[in-house]
């Protein structure tokens, strides 16, 4: 399966559940993955990135 199917997948289970490491169990992908998937960590970069 390619990175966009995966992250449909991710992307769906997060707005069923709004957890990450809920999300994490149904396609078994790692945190980070899931982190990125749901574009939390480009969130939390840019949240530090304008209060510095």
């Amino acid at each position: 399966m390619t990175y966009d199917g995966f992250s449909e997948i991710v992307i769906e289970g997060y707005l069923r559940t709004y957890h990450i490491k809920e999300t994490m169990k149904e396609p078994g992908r790692s945190f980070d993955e899931v982190w990125k998937m749901t574009g939390m960590k480009d969130w939390f970069e840019w949240v530090e990135d304008v209060n510095e």
